[in-house]
């Protein structure tokens, strides 16, 4: 899954630095270990709890199960294309 990842970030000339599979475990310890900028979610609660804990933006990859409210530093996308031009507006 991490080569394939890589690679569609590559294909669509997505930057990063490091990639990170974690599944829905330890998170917020992984993502305090890397010193992340920011975070990319699918799950509603692990977006806003990482944005609330960590103070950095979280992308949350809209899905009908994820549609609750969301707090500022809460960023909604529909999928990888609007994340990296929402992460170059933020870090450009």
């Amino acid at each position: 899954m991490l080569e394939c990842t890589t690679a569609w970030f590559r294909e669509h000339q997505i930057p990063f630095d490091h990639v990170e599979l974690i599944g829905t475990h330890h998170k917020i310890e992984t993502a305090k270990k890397f010193s992340v900028d920011a975070f990319f979610e699918d799950k509603h609660d692990n977006a806003v709890g990482i944005h609330e804990e960590l103070d950095i933006p979280v992308f949350l990859f809209d899905t009908p199960y994820n549609r609750n409210p969301i707090p500022k530093g809460v960023i909604r996308v529909k999928d990888w294309q609007e994340a990296n031009q929402q992460v170059q507006r933020l870090f450009a």
